[in-house]
C-alpha cells in the first residue's frame, strides 16, 4: 500500500508539482547535516537475500555505473569511465550479457562515473543522466550531467553498435567557490521531484550536494551542500523508480534507506540507514541499481578477476 501511496502521489506531484518559489525557499532555508551513526554497528536490512546471486559475466573493463530501463523489458544500463569512448550498453539484466551499444553523439567521456533513469523536463518520457563528475586529480573545471531519452531497443538491433543523434541536454555543474573541486562517483535521481544529488568520494565524510529541479541547461548549475555522511569513499547510489528507497555504496558496504511520504531526499538521508547485504564484496564495486524485485550490482574488472552481475533478490 506505501508503494501505491506513492505512485499517486508521483502522479500528484508531476501534474501539478510545489511551485518554483516554494523550492527555492525551501533550499535557500536548508541547514546541511552531519551523520555520525556508525558504519559498522548499523542494522542489516532483512528485506534482501543476504547473498547475491551471480546472473553472468559483464563483458565491460570499467563498469562503473548501472540504471534499470524504464522502456526497455529486463534491461539494465551501464558505462565504462574515463579514458574510454562515449558509448552506453544496455545489458540484460538476467544474463548480464550486452543487448547493444549506444553512441551518444553530443557527448564526450572524460569521466563518466554513473547512470541514471527517470522522470526530466518532459512529462511521459524516461530520460537517462550520464554523470560525467569524476575528477581523480580534482582539476577539472569542467564538470557535466548529461540529459536525453532513453533509447528505445528493439530485437533485431541485437549485438550492434548504435548512434544515437538524438537531443542531448548538458548540464554544466559546479560547485561552492570556497571548495570547487571533487571527485564524485555517486548520483542520484529523486524521481519525485526531479533533484539530482551527487555525493563525493575522496573527503574524509562523503558530501552531499543538490543540484535541485529544474535543471538549467544554459547556464551553469551551483549545487549546494546539503549535507555530510560518516562514510567515505561512495562509488555509487540509485533511488527506486517509486522513490520509496534510497541506496549509496563504497566499496566496503551499501547502505539503505527508507522513505514513507513526500520528504526531500536530504531529508531522508540525514537519518540513520540500514546496511543492504553486499556478499560476495566485489574486487571493485561502483555499480547498484534497483528494481522492484531487488538490487544489482557489478565490478570494474581488477586483478584477472572478471566482472560479474550480481543480483540481491527481495524476499
Amino acid at each position: 500500500m506505501k508503494n501505491l501511496a506513492l505512485l499517486f502521489l508521483l502522479a500528484l506531484l508531476y501534474g501539478c508539482g510545489s511551485t518554483s518559489s516554494d523550492a527555492q525557499s525551501y533550499w535557500k532555508n536548508l541547514t546541511p547535516f552531519t551523520s555520525d551513526f556508525s558504519t559498522h554497528n548499523l542494522t542489516m536490512s532483512a528485506l534482501f537475500a543476504s547473498k547475491g546471486a551471480a546472473r553472468g559475466d559483464v563483458n565491460l573493463t570499467e563498469a562503473s555505473g548501472l540504471a534499470i530501463s524504464q522502456i526497455n523489458p529486463n534491461g539494465i544500463w551501464s558505462h565504462n569511465d574515463s579514458g574510454n569512448q562515449n558509448r552506453i550498453y544496455l545489458l540484460d539484466k538476467l544474463t548480464g550479457k550486452i543487448l547493444a551499444t549506444y553512441q551518444i553523439d553530443g557527448t564526450r567521456n572524460v569521466d563518466w562515473e554513473d547512470i541514471e533513469v527517470g522522470p526530466g523536463p518532459k512529462g511521459g518520457v524516461s530520460y537517462v543522466y550520464l554523470s560525467d563528475l569524476g575528477d581523480n586529480k580534482l582539476h577539472r573545471i569542467d564538470y557535466k550531467i548529461y540529459r536525453f531519452p532513453e533509447p528505445q531497443y528493439l530485437p533485431e538491433q541485437q549485438g550492434e553498435l548504435i548512434e544515437y543523434t538524438g537531443p542531448v541536454d548538458t548540464l554544466r555543474i559546479a560547485y561552492p567557490s570556497d571548495d570547487p573541486h571533487h571527485n564524485v562517483e555517486s548520483l542520484l535521481l529523486d524521481p519525485m521531484y526531479r533533484d539530482l544529488y551527487i555525493v563525493t568520494k575522496f573527503e574524509t565524510n562523503s558530501k552531499l550536494f543538490v543540484d535541485p529541479y529544474p535543471q538549467s541547461t544554459s547556464d551553469t548549475n551551483h549545487v549546494q551542500l546539503v549535507g555530510t555522511f560518516p562514510f567515505r569513499m561512495a562509488t555509487a547510489g540509485d533511488i527506486s523508480a517509486d522513490g520509496s528507497e534510497i541506496f549509496i555504496k563504497n566499496y566496503d558496504y551499501i547502505y539503505y534507506w527508507k522513505r514513507s511520504g513526500s520528504e526531500r531526499v536530504s531529508q531522508v538521508l540525514a537519518g540513520v540507514p540500514e546496511r543492504a547485504p553486499y556478499n560476495p564484496v566485489e574486487p571493485q564495486g561502483e555499480a547498484i541499481a534497483v528494481d522492484s524485485n531487488g538490487y544489482y550490482t557489478t565490478s570494474e574488472f581488477k586483478d584477472s578477476i572478471t566482472p560479474v552481475l550480481y543480483f540481491y533478490k527481495r524476499k
